[in-house]
């Protein structure tokens, strides 16, 4: 949970530098809050899951006790059915900003699309979305190495 969690939480900042990539405009704000939302669903249904893992004895006490959470009112939309799918539409929309600038290749907010749905195809294939948003994401690392070279002429003050 720790790791699901610390990945939430990267993925929270890489937004917040793709908003600012994407020149901070109106809609990469909404990109940045939307992912940002989606991200504290996830995060909350992360929780639910571990708690209720460690407070049961059984899968029976499991599914009595998810029962038990999941009849509070807004628990299954908020954290299960459409909360966590704000993640991947602020990501979307971040993808979809950055691709309109040049910063990423046209077709990266495709890739990110097949990422987003091929889990609901085969949880098998996860794997294979990850390594779809790594060849997505790719050139904001190196556009990150880039930026952090000082230029040539550039003076440093002592």
């Amino acid at each position: 949970m720790g790791a699901s969690l610390g990945a939430l939480v990267f993925f929270v900042r890489g937004f917040a530098a793709m908003r600012a990539a994407a020149g901070g405009n109106r809609l990469s704000t909404v990109g940045l809050w939307t992912g940002t939302a989606g991200a504290i669903a996830v995060g909350v249904q992360f929780a639910i899951d571990m708690v209720v893992g460690f407070l049961s004895a059984d899968r029976g006490a499991v599914d009595e006790l998810f029962t038990q959470v999941q009849d509070i009112p807004g628990v299954l939309p908020a954290f299960y059915d459409f909360g966590p799918l704000l993640f991947f539409v602020g990501q979307l929309i971040l993808v979809s900003q950055l691709a309109k600038r040049g910063v990423l290749k046209p077709w990266a907010p495709l890739l990110v699309l097949i990422d987003t749905t091929l889990p609901f195809a085969d949880k098998d294939l996860i794997p294979l979305g990850a390594v779809l948003l790594l060849v997505s994401f790719a050139p904001l690392w190196r556009t990150r190495e880039v930026a952090a070279e000082p230029p040539a002429d550039a003076k440093v003050l002592v």
